[in-house]
């Protein structure tokens, strides 16, 4: 083999070993665009293509104002300066960085220790007995009004 053939030869494995890398590698890249992963349970009622713009806005991150057009029980506690939400540790966070999505079925959304939970940042400070239950006690299906959050 002459040069001239050794460089062709080299030019024509390099350009057909990346072609083959691109048919390998865009797919998983191109699908994971498309469908990013499995909803939760409560969110599951959104899945499939055709529902993504319920959540998110095109080319844009997830829209704060369609979580709240869903979760009205906590645009109404937001309005009304109540609640968690406006809490100075959490009031202007994205809705995505403490409840991010598309990591399965099963994954727990609400996520947050409990020993070092600051309750008083809800508007309700825990005193006397209630200090000492279990947060399941008052934070069960029984007690929550709103049935989107009995979920």
């Amino acid at each position: 083999m002459d040069v001239i053939n050794i460089r062709t030869f080299h030019r024509f494995i390099t350009i057909h070993l990346v072609v083959v890398f691109l048919f390998l590698i865009i797919p998983c890249g191109v699908f994971s665009q498309l469908s990013p992963g499995k909803l939760t349970k409560a969110h599951s009622s959104l899945e499939g293509l055709s529902n993504c713009t319920l959540c998110h806005d095109l080319g844009a991150k997830i829209s704060e104002k369609k979580c709240l057009s869903c979760h009205t029980h906590l645009q109404q506690k937001i309005t009304q300066n109540k609640g968690y939400h406006v809490s100075k540790d959490i009031k202007g966070k994205a809705c995505i960085s403490c409840h991010s999505e598309h990591h399965g079925v099963n994954f727990e959304m609400i996520r947050f220790d409990k020993k070092t939970f600051n309750h008083n940042l809800t508007g309700y400070e825990l005193k006397g007995a209630h200090k000492k239950i279990d947060c399941t006690q008052c934070h069960s299906p029984e007690n929550i009004s709103d049935p989107v959050l009995k979920k």
